[in-house]
């Protein structure tokens, strides 16, 4: 069990006014955390297993993510959307480049810029990708049944 005994009751750190309290934890909020442990690590094998199949990086998986079809951005910009330091992409950036998957070309108000952009092939590769990351028993879902799913993770994104 992940959380320790069947009791259902789990001490809490002190709080700042040095008082010990105690929470109830239910069964199912146990439950709950065991789900989520348990679809985690399930949901990073299959990543590895997509990526692996793509002969991909992670780091390259997420630039690949972050650039939209159609759209341009700077290395800082794409760092930003994917919360990496500009100078880490370096190496994934070149090797999406050398395989065709994005390109760089200078910006017509300055040739110094040289935003990103997934090519043709690149925009291909990431639809496939994507498709490949959706966990089977996710695309087993009824379509009303993978809307209430997106449903519930939006609200759980905005909590976050």
């Amino acid at each position: 069990m992940l959380l320790g005994a069947n009791t259902g009751i789990i001490p809490v750190l002190p709080t700042i006014s040095n008082t010990t309290t105690l929470s109830i934890v239910s069964v199912d909020s146990e439950e709950l955390v065991e789900l989520l442990v348990h679809l985690t690590l399930r949901l990073r094998e299959h990543e590895r297993q997509c990526l692996d199949r793509f002969r991909i990086s992670h780091q390259q998986a997420r630039a690949l993510w972050a650039l939209k079809p159609g759209e341009s951005m700077s290395v800082r910009a794409l760092a930003g959307r994917i919360a990496a330091d500009p100078s880490n992409l370096s190496t994934a950036l070149g090797e999406l480049e050398e395989r065709g998957l994005i390109e760089r070309v200078p910006a017509p108000h300055d040739r110094r810029v040289r935003p990103l952009s997934l090519t043709d092939d690149g925009a291909t590769e990431r639809r496939r990708l994507v498709e490949c990351l959706v966990p089977p028993p996710v695309a087993a879902l009824a379509p009303d049944e993978r809307q209430r799913l997106a449903e519930l993770l939006r609200a759980l994104d905005r909590a976050g």
